[in-house]
């Protein structure tokens, strides 16, 4: 068939194979390179914790495995996550998105649990509620004004080991009970936006020099938190437990306890043993003692006896010779 083709028709059959296969190459080997359909780029910065998302092995969750449990209202997923809750699970939802707040931005408080070790958390707890007469910070709070951004702070305070109970809701500075109005908390850290036209490589941190934290403090003290539990939603036991390494280093100082063990045990048997000999060479040397003894005892024994049979001899032949 190809020979009976002309060089024109032949060209233009090339062109179209290679087209072919450089757009099979392009939707078969995007999966190899790692990088999940969700997010769709990347926005993490060269100080972000966790493994380079880039790595990450293609249909993997950076919380595959973990022991965080989203907490379902009446058994289904809050309005901003019901969307991704409908697609993607409950717990990724709860631990990725994509997050629908109407891109008023979120905002997320880590609280202390006492059921679930609270790893790094308490060296950065940077916040209190408007609600206390004395305020004494009690967790770690941050948000954004971009919805895109949950994800990017979620996985670096989660490799952070930021462990504890997370409560998390819609509007951070627009909306409904925004958390800039000053009526939740005193204060709250702040994560930029990364553009996809940015180089992700001169990205040091987006969670620091921003000028975009909340500092503004609690208006009054207020008899309790006004909160739109609608739009909020939390995860139990968030935070990475690094189990694998700890496992391992567990196995090997196991097994170099074990090498120890059986060194000092080889030594205390070889000392054993080497008492055991010299108390053999003791023995040995009383027994030597002892039949020398023995032999000189019998020497002196026969010696008497002999003098004792002399003089009976002696005596006899004395009485003998009296008679």
């Amino acid at each position: 068939f190809i020979r009976t083709l002309s060089k024109r028709e032949k060209s233009k059959m090339m062109i179209w194979i290679t087209k072919i296969s450089l757009l099979s190459s392009f939707v078969f080997l995007q999966p190899s390179l790692g990088q999940p359909a969700f997010p769709s780029y990347t926005q993490q910065c060269t100080d972000d914790a966790g493994p380079p998302f880039m790595d990450d092995p293609s249909g993997s969750l950076y919380h595959d495995g973990s022991a965080a449990t989203p907490v379902l209202k009446d058994g289904g997923c809050p309005a901003p996550l019901q969307s991704a809750c409908d697609s993607r699970g409950a717990k990724t939802a709860y631990l990725e998105g994509p997050l629908q707040c109407n891109g008023n931005g979120w905002y997320c408080r880590i609280l202390p649990d006492p059921n679930w070790a609270p790893q790094n958390l308490l060296g950065d707890l940077n916040f209190h509620y408007c609600n206390v007469t004395d305020p004494e910070d009690i967790g770690h709070c941050h948000g954004s004004n971009d919805d895109s951004t949950y994800y990017w702070w979620l996985r670096d305070h989660w490799f952070r080991g930021y462990n504890g109970r997370l409560r998390c809701c819609c509007n951070w500075d627009q909306g409904s009970d925004p958390l800039t109005d000053g009526g939740i908390v005193n204060r709250c850290d702040f994560r930029r936006l990364v553009t996809p036209n940015e180089n992700i490589n001169n990205c040091r941190d987006a969670n620091e020099d921003t000028n975009l934290s909340y500092e503004g403090g609690c208006d009054e003290v207020l008899d309790e938190i006004v909160e739109n539990d609608a739009q909020c939603w939390e995860v139990q036991r968030f935070g990475n437990v690094d189990s694998g390494d700890s496992d391992e280093d567990d196995e090997d100082d196991s097994d170099e306890d074990d090498e120890d063990d059986s060194d000092e045990d080889d030594e205390d048997d070889e000392d054993e043993d080497d008492e055991d000999d010299e108390d053999d060479e003791d023995d040995s040397d009383e027994d030597e003692d002892d039949e020398d003894e023995s032999d000189e005892d019998e020497d002196e024994s026969d010696e008497d006896d002999s003098d004792e049979e002399d003089q009976d001899r002696f005596t006899g032949n004395m009485v003998k010779m009296c008679m």
